[in-house]
């Protein structure tokens, strides 16, 4: 999730909810945050602006969207996660111990949570931003 915000006309009701809820973020032990409206009127942009909002106050974000060319790709989805925290997480050792002949997704994804867990003390929580979900394959 490199890319920076820009700026928003006329979207300051909705600015404001999302402050509020990165406001009430802190102590939580889960959230879960749904944008929905018509095609095109920002959505995706709303979500990137709070993503950065959040990992401006110190939470570890990862980023995925769904799309039509990967949807029947199985795991798709989680793959785009996993990098776009390597980013901030460095996941690339974790991964090389397993036998790609031997592929097994739970045990991988079991390793990889107990990774991002361990970096998450450093930040304040994690926040998962998943954009176009309709769009996501099944196995993620």
């Amino acid at each position: 999730m490199n890319e920076q915000p820009g700026t928003f006309v006329g979207r300051q009701t909705q600015l404001d909810q999302l402050a509020t809820i990165l406001t009430g973020l802190a102590g939580q032990e889960s959230r879960f945050v749904q944008i929905v409206g018509d095609p095109g009127i920002g959505k995706s942009s709303l979500l990137r602006r709070f993503g950065s909002d959040c990992s401006e106050v110190g939470y570890l974000c990862a980023w995925a969207s769904g799309s039509r060319a990967t949807r029947d790709i199985s795991y798709a989805a989680l793959a785009e996660l996993v990098d776009s925290l390597s980013e901030t997480v460095p996941l690339a050792n974790v991964l090389e111990d397993f036998d790609v002949t031997d592929f097994e997704p739970l045990g991988i994804w079991r390793t990889l949570r107990a990774e991002i867990a361990g970096n998450a003390v450093q930040h304040q929580g994690v926040v998962l931003l998943l954009d176009d979900v309709q769009w996501m394959d099944e196995s993620s």
